[in-house]
């Protein structure tokens, strides 16, 4: 039903002409999945008075970008911010936001791409490998040391044209990637070593990769459902959850129900923002760079990851008596070694080109 509602949507905004007006963004409803990005509260100018939408062309084209993240996280205002900027500042592109999951889950939102029913979605690479499963190469557990390495392999033009190339086999590309940050342990029991996260009972996103890796390092993971985790967290069915800092500060008052924050480095969250190619390769060279500069100006209104996890850890200890720990340079080399299985196995889920650009970029910037 969401696909042939995301049809009809495509087919009356796509193919017919545009009127003038604004973002059209739709009411938000509640979310269809997991969060597996930020979820905090709106930009502090999130009230203030908008400039008009610039007058649209006849003939331009209108597009639909759907998320599953609410109106007001981080991810829905980045959404919102870029779509804002393409409808006040061209005449040719008209940009359509469905948030809080209304077109369907990451997964549905992603085939819907591939089929060109919506154009456009963003969210975290786990949530989209069932459609696109070249997108696993990202589940690889420890790859990354610091941010300054992530934010160097991401910016690298050889490794987005790798990338690129790589997903031109699924019928998408990527319009931008946007950083969340390392995913971090919230637990009710301290996690200060390697050592400590045998036999953790840990809840997971459903990514059979993500299982692997935590049952690699000796924990006991499993898939309660998003919307269930403060119970099982309050009753003990579990012990533990990873996500990023921000999400789990403010999703559900998860904070309520974990008294510490491990920083593990085990993986990351990256938006991609993908869009469909037979779309995409349709605009015109304008066009595509005035959805660049949209994205690129979202991207400049946010603090940088790095800033926002030190913020969001200092405030748990302020507000929420946390207790943050971190893994030495020691402990992951451990869960490196522990986790050499799930890279085999993420190796032989993907292409050798977009395995080998990905093993060759985090070697380039690593320090």
């Amino acid at each position: 039903m969401k696909k042939a509602i995301a049809m009809l949507l495509s087919c009356g905004l796509i193919f017919s002409l545009t009127a003038c007006g604004g973002s059209g963004t739709a009411s938000e409803a509640a979310p269809a999945s997991e969060p597996a990005a930020s979820e905090s509260t709106a930009a502090e100018d999130a009230g203030e008075e908008t400039a008009a939408p610039a007058e649209a062309d006849a003939d331009a084209v209108t597009f639909i970008c759907a998320h599953t993240s609410t109106a007001d996280s981080t991810k829905g205002v980045f959404v919102q911010t870029m779509a804002d900027w393409i409808n006040e500042n061209t005449t040719d592109l008209r940009m359509e936001v469905y948030p809080a999951g209304q077109l369907g889950s990451d997964t549905e939102n992603a085939e819907s791409v591939v089929d060109n029913t919506i154009q456009m979605t963003l969210g975290a690479t786990g949530n989209f490998v069932n459609s696109i499963p070249e997108l696993a190469v990202f589940d690889t557990p420890f790859a990354f040391d610091n941010y300054e390495q992530i934010s160097n392999a991401f910016n690298d033009e050889e490794f987005k044209a790798s990338l690129d190339k790589a997903l031109e086999a699924n019928g998408v590309t990527t319009v931008g990637l946007r950083l969340e940050g390392f995913r971090t342990l919230f637990s009710n029991v301290p996690v200060k070593s390697f050592e400590d996260v045998k036999g953790l009972q840990i809840r997971v996103m459903d990514s059979q990769n993500l299982i692997n890796l935590w049952k690699c390092l000796g924990a006991s993971p499993t898939t309660v459902a998003y919307t269930e985790l403060y119970t099982a967290l309050q009753q003990g069915v579990v012990q533990a959850q990873e996500n990023t800092s921000i999400s789990t500060l403010t999703n559900y008052n998860l904070f309520e129900v974990t008294k510490y924050a491990t920083v593990t480095k085990h993986n990351y969250t990256c938006d991609f923002f993908i869009a469909n190619l037979d779309w995409y390769n349709s605009l015109t060279d304008q066009q595509k760079q005035e959805i660049a500069d949209g994205f690129a100006y979202a991207k400049s209104t946010e603090n940088s990851p790095e800033q926002n996890e030190e913020e969001t850890h200092e405030k748990f200890k302020a507000d929420s008596g946390y207790e943050v720990y971190a893994f030495t340079d020691e402990d992951i080399e451990k869960c490196r070694e522990a986790t050499q299985s799930v890279r085999e196995d993420i190796q032989k889920q993907v292409s050798p080109e977009i395995y080998q650009a990905y093993m060759d970029v985090i070697e380039k910037y690593k320090n």
